[in-house]
């Protein structure tokens, strides 16, 4: 065998070898470092509300952004709180109410007994606390990050079918 043969034969790359190692760092440096969202999942709200009856009342609620399962749960309490009838058969107003008491029997872990009474009775308190909940909601989901160009701020999702034309998209 000619020295130089040798020699071009040693320090050849194993291309597979070499994306197998890549793969398997990549891998590894992914496990120790996961990524951070903007907006926590939880956040905690600091209220202060003097119901009718001039008790004070001072909390700090969690607010946790709904999963699949929580959304479902919420769509179901609406109902139930609805009579069972259809929610489009109330009118907008009624609709609106029944899914934000909803919304904050299930987002608010827990949500505190007196914010249940009052919020049923009191509708500027139940709207201010569930704008704070879908804010919550938009900036986790990177709907509000309030900063920057439209086309900054929409830039999260880009869907472009035959059927949906770009005017059409989520931006």
């Amino acid at each position: 065998m000619n020295p130089q043969t040798k020699e071009k034969d040693s320090i050849k790359i194993n291309i597979s070898e070499a994306r197998r190692q890549a793969e398997q760092e990549l891998e590894q440096a992914n496990e120790t470092v996961e990524p951070k969202s903007i907006v926590d999942r939880e956040m905690t709200i600091n209220i202060h509300y003097v119901d009718p009856d001039g008790i004070s009342h001072d909390d700090v609620l969690v607010s946790r952004v709904m999963n699949g399962h929580d959304k479902t749960v919420c769509d179901i309490t609406s109902a139930k709180m609805a009579g069972g009838r259809p929610l489009d058969s109330l009118p907008p107003v009624s609709q609106m109410r029944y899914l934000a008491l909803a919304r904050l029997g299930v987002q608010l872990r827990p949500c505190p007994e007196w914010l249940e009474k009052w919020a049923a009775e009191d509708d500027t308190l139940l709207h201010k606390v569930f704008d704070q909940l879908e804010a919550h909601n938009l900036r986790y989901f990177r709907r509000d990050l309030g900063t920057g160009t439209p086309e900054e701020i929409g830039s999260w999702l880009r869907i472009d079918s035959e059927i949906l034309s770009e005017s059409d998209s989520a931006e």
